[in-house]
């Protein structure tokens, strides 16, 4: 359902929602990309009658997480992991290169160093704040 969601909006809207999905998942575990992925590609499978639902559903995992996070590797490997399947190896591995070059389009930075970013700010705030508390007027 959730994933049916945001593939209309994409679909609908165009590049817009692909930020706003990706600032989502910036606050949300890999796991939750998976769901939206998988369920983008259970929506597109009606587009495809000649290939098995599962087949676009687990493509549509490993793009979406590709996109999301910028590390085709690590997604693909977590997709190959998930579907055991040897035939699924070069179509995970394209559709993993295909979403992190146009996830670099839309959002030219990853999400990882996102997290990274933020997380240094907290840090560099909280240190200024107590070296300023501890120093005497």
């Amino acid at each position: 359902m959730l994933g049916g969601v945001f593939a209309r909006l994409i679909l609908l809207d165009g590049i817009a929602p692909l930020r706003w999905i990706g600032r989502l998942c910036e606050r949300f575990p890999i796991g939750f990309a998976l769901a939206v992925g998988m369920g983008i590609g259970q929506n597109l499978a009606s587009l495809f009658p000649h290939v098995q639902p599962s087949t676009i559903m687990v493509l549509g995992m490993a793009g979406y997480l590709a996109g999301v996070t910028q590390t085709p590797l690590t997604a693909s490997v977590i997709s190959m992991e998930l579907t055991n399947n040897q035939g699924m190896v070069l179509p995970i591995l394209a559709m993993c290169l295909l979403a992190r070059a146009f996830s670099a389009l839309v959002c030219k930075v990853p999400v990882y160093r996102a997290f990274t970013d933020h997380i240094l700010e907290q840090h560099v705030a909280e240190h200024a704040a107590r070296s300023s508390e501890e120093k005497p007027s």
